[in-house]
């Protein structure tokens, strides 16, 4: 969105102040101010690119080299007694 609009902006610079025409003082202000506009939004595509980018690369970091807990994920199924006459059914797991 903001390389869209940096370039927009400074499309736009030529039809403020063409090259080699006399332009008035309010046509060079005009110029300088459209030209920051276009700068500052390069300058935040430019750093959102790099902040995802950042982002990307830490996310396959994290998803590379995480642990595989699948050795100690487990389901049981069993049958149980105390020793004195009861009994049940146990049913566990982990996902």
């Amino acid at each position: 969105m903001f390389g869209l609009k940096a370039k927009s902006k400074a499309d736009g610079l030529a039809d403020i102040c063409p090259a080699g025409a006399a332009c008035s003082q309010g046509d060079i202000d005009a110029y300088a101010s459209q030209r920051d506009q276009s700068v500052t939004a390069r300058t935040l595509s430019v750093g959102g690119f790099a902040v995802g980018g950042a982002a990307l690369a830490a996310g396959a970091v994290l998803f590379f080299t995480a642990p595989d807990n699948s050795a100690t994920k487990s389901n049981q199924i069993g049958v149980w007694t105390d020793g004195r006459g009861s009994a049940g059914l146990r049913l566990g797991g982990a996902w």
